[in-house]
C-alpha cells in the first residue's frame, strides 16, 4: 500500500511528530509512505520520503493576506498546484491528511482534487478550524454559531487572526461546500470531545471516530532527578504548568490567582512561558523545552501537574505527566476528562481556582502505578496500529 501524508510541518510540533512516527510504522509493516508538507523543514525522516512544496514567501503572503481579509486557507495556489502534481506523481493508494491550516495551503483546490481523484482520504481533524467560519477553538467564548451558521465571529482576533474584516460567513459557507462530497472520507479525532463536536457540524456525513494522541513511553517515565535540588525547594510540593504557548485560554491567569493563595510549602513551576512582568515570588518560570529527557525530570519531581486550560482537544502534556508517575488536577472542560479518572486525578469545576486550591491543599494519595497504568492507554504503539489497521480497512473498501 502507498500512503501519503499531508501536514502543514513534518517531525517537529505535536502533528510533526505524529506524522513522522506513522510514516516509520507504515515502513516497518512493509507499506510504501511519502510526507508531503509545506512549512519549515523535515527532522528525523530520510529525505527522500518527503516532499515539501511551499516556501517562505507564500506563508508571509498568505498570513498578511489572511489578516487582511479573514480568508485563511484561501490563498497558496501556486503551492498546492505543486502539491496536486506531486499526489500525481507519487499516485498513493490512499492519502491521510492532517492540518489543513496554517497559511500554506489552498484547501478549495485540495478538496476539489480529492473528488476527482477516487482514492480514499482519511482526515485527522486536530482543532475546530475545519467546521467553524474562522476559530481554531470556541469552548472559551461559548460560540456554537457553528451548528448551524457562523457570523460575526467573536474570535476574530485570535488564531488566523485578522485585523479588520470577519469573513466568518463566507467562510462557513464555502468550508461546507468544498469539504463536504469526498467519497470514501473518514475522520478521525484525538479525543471523543471532539468526534462529538465533528458529528454536530456540517462534517457529520462523514464517519468520524476517535484514535487518541499516542505518547512515547520508552521517553516518558519515572526517573530519578535533581531538579528540587537545583532550585533549593526540596522541602516544597511543586505544582507543575506546561504549555508550548500561555495563551490566555491555557490559564496563565488562573496559576497567578493560585499562586496568592498557596502557602511557602509550595512552588509553581511554569515551563513554556515567554511573557514579562513582575512574577509571584513561589513561582518559577522555565522557557519552552525542547529536550524530552529534562522535560521527564521535571514532570517526575513535580508532587501534582496542574492543567487549568478550557481548550483542549487531547491535552498531551497532562498524559505525559501522569506516565511519568504525578497525579494531576484539571478543569473539566473540552477533552481533559476523558483522561483523567478517579484513579489518577481530580476534575474540578473550570475557572474555579478556589475550588482547585482546596484540593490541592487537600490533594489525596494516588497509587504510582495506576497513574501509570492510565497513561499506558495512550501509547503510541497501540495508537499507530490503530491507524494501520483503519489505513488497510479502507483500501479493502476501495477494491471492492
Amino acid at each position: 500500500m502507498k500512503v501519503l501524508q499531508i501536514n502543514s510541518i513534518c517531525g517537529t510540533g505535536s502533528t510533526g511528530r505524529i506524522v513522522v512516527d506513522l510514516h516509520d510504522v507504515l515502513i516497518a509493516n512493509g507499506h510504501q509512505c511519502k510526507v508531503a508538507f509545506g512549512i519549515g523543514s523535515a527532522v528525523n525522516i530520510t529525505e527522500d520520503d518527503t516532499f515539501c512544496f511551499g516556501n517562505k514567501n507564500d506563508y508571509y503572503i498568505h498570513n498578511a493576506l489572511s489578516r487582511l481579509t479573514d480568508r485563511a486557507g484561501f490563498y497558496s495556489k501556486t503551492v498546492t498546484k505543486r502539491l496536486i502534481e506531486y499526489i500525481k506523481s507519487y499516485s498513493p493508494d490512499l492519502i491521510h491528511i492532517h492540518n489543513i491550516h496554517g497559511f500554506y495551503m489552498n484547501v478549495q483546490m485540495l478538496f476539489e482534487f480529492f473528488k476527482n481523484y477516487g482514492k480514499p482520504v482519511l482526515w485527522t481533524i486536530h482543532d475546530c478550524w475545519p467546521f467553524t467560519g474562522h476559530c481554531a477553538h470556541y469552548s472559551d467564548n461559548k460560540c456554537y454559531k457553528w451548528k448551524e451558521q457562523c457570523y460575526a465571529c467573536p474570535s476574530k482576533k485570535r488564531y488566523p487572526r485578522t485585523y479588520f474584516i470577519s469573513n466568518a460567513k463566507r467562510n462557513f459557507i464555502d468550508k461546507k461546500r468544498i469539504f463536504t462530497g469526498v467519497d470514501n472520507l473518514i475522520i478521525t479525532s484525538p479525543s471523543d470531545w471532539l468526534t462529538n463536536q465533528i458529528k454536530q457540524s456540517f462534517l457529520n456525513c462523514y464517519e468520524a471516530i476517535t484514535v487518541n494522541n499516542g505518547i512515547d513511553l520508552d521517553k516518558f517515565h519515572p526517573v530519578k532527578n535533581d531538579f528540587k535540588k537545583q532550585y533549593n525547594i526540596e522541602d516544597k510540593k511543586i505544582l507543575l504548568g506546561v504549555s508550548s504557548a500561555w495563551i490566555p485560554q491555557k490559564g496563565f491567569n488562573d496559576f497567578l490567582k493560585l499562586a496568592k493563595m498557596l502557602d511557602n510549602s509550595y512552588r509553581i513551576v511554569i515551563v513554556g512561558f515567554e511573557g514579562e512582568g513582575e512574577l509571584p515570588e513561589n513561582m518559577i518560570i522555565l522557557p519552552t523545552i525542547t529536550d524530552t529527557n529534562q522535560l521527564v525530570e521535571i514532570y517526575s519531581a513535580a508532587d501534582i501537574y496542574v492543567s487549568f486550560s478550557v481548550e483542549e482537544t487531547f491535552g498531551l502534556p497532562t498524559v505525559e505527566a501522569m506516565a511519568c508517575g504525578t497525579p494531576v488536577l484539571t478543569y473539566d472542560e473540552t477533552a481533559l476528562p476523558e483522561v483523567v479518572t478517579d484513579k489518577c486525578g481530580i476534575v474540578v469545576k473550570a475557572r474555579n481556582v478556589q475550588e482547585a486550591y482546596e484540593k490541592i491543599i487537600n490533594f489525596p494519595e494516588f497509587n504510582k502505578e495506576d497513574i501509570i497504568a492510565r497513561a499506558a492507554k495512550y501509547d503510541r504503539r497501540l495508537k499507530y496500529n490503530e491507524f494501520l489497521s483503519l489505513y488497510e480497512k479502507m483500501a479493502e473498501k476501495q477494491e471492492k
